[in-house]
């Protein structure tokens, strides 16, 4: 099960670092998920839930979680098998053509907690118009946490209103608004990992199914 109380009070960025002891990375082939060779899908972020900072999450005996898109719709459902593959509940053929033109390159990171102060303006910031009415101290913490960087659990200060409905039909939740949202994740999340083929600056949110722990993905115009 995946305790809300515990995503929302777990903020975490997402920090390139070749040396990191956990095996989570953004990029890198989609062999092993079960689906469609090409360019279609991509790994975007991959979770290893062996870090105790992903404690909230209860995968049973699964090593890691990947997160995954479909470039040619804009958006996937799907859940993991035992063995890792995905079972896709969105569309599964597409008469559009991938904006991915290869697989997006292996670049390892590290999650670190984001800082109190950092995490507090953010929020503030997500709230007003514009950033004019934050104090000296919100403002700094602000310019420290950047523009543009990918977020696993907690609040999602720069995530969009859209919450997806549960698309697994062997859900008891399906088709109801039962998910959280998991990770947002920034158009230029490493070093040599570029969202910059999509238009209009987007930036790609998933969310988790609090009941069956589906995945829903969603390209999101800023």
């Amino acid at each position: 099960m995946l305790y809300t109380f515990a995503v929302v009070r777990s903020p975490l960025k997402a920090v390139p670092d070749g040396a990191s002891e956990h095996g989570h990375y953004f990029g890198g082939p989609a062999e092993g998920l079960g689906i469609e060779a090409g360019h279609r899908f991509a790994r975007i972020l991959t979770l290893d839930l062996r870090d105790p900072r992903l404690s909230f999450l209860r995968l049973g005996t699964r090593r890691e979680l990947p997160l995954v898109m479909d470039f040619a719709e804009g958006g996937i459902d799907y859940s993991m098998r035992e063995d890792g593959s995905l079972v896709l509940h969105s569309q599964k053929e597409s008469a559009s053509a991938s904006l991915l033109e290869s697989e997006l390159p292996l670049h390892r990171v590290r999650l670190e907690p984001i800082p109190y102060e950092q995490y507090r303006a953010a929020i503030f910031a997500s709230a007003g118009p514009d950033a004019e009415f934050l104090s000296a101290e919100d403002s700094a913490a602000l310019k420290a946490i950047g523009e543009t960087y990918t977020q696993v659990g907690g609040s999602h200060a720069r995530a969009s209103a859209y919450r997806p409905y549960c698309a697994n039909p062997q859900c008891d939740g399906y088709g109801g608004q039962v998910t959280q949202m998991l990770a947002t994740i920034s158009q230029t999340p490493a070093p040599g990992v570029s969202l910059e083929f999509l238009p209009y600056d987007p930036a790609i949110e998933f969310a988790f199914c609090q009941t069956c722990h589906s995945i829903s993905g969603v390209i999101v115009p800023d």
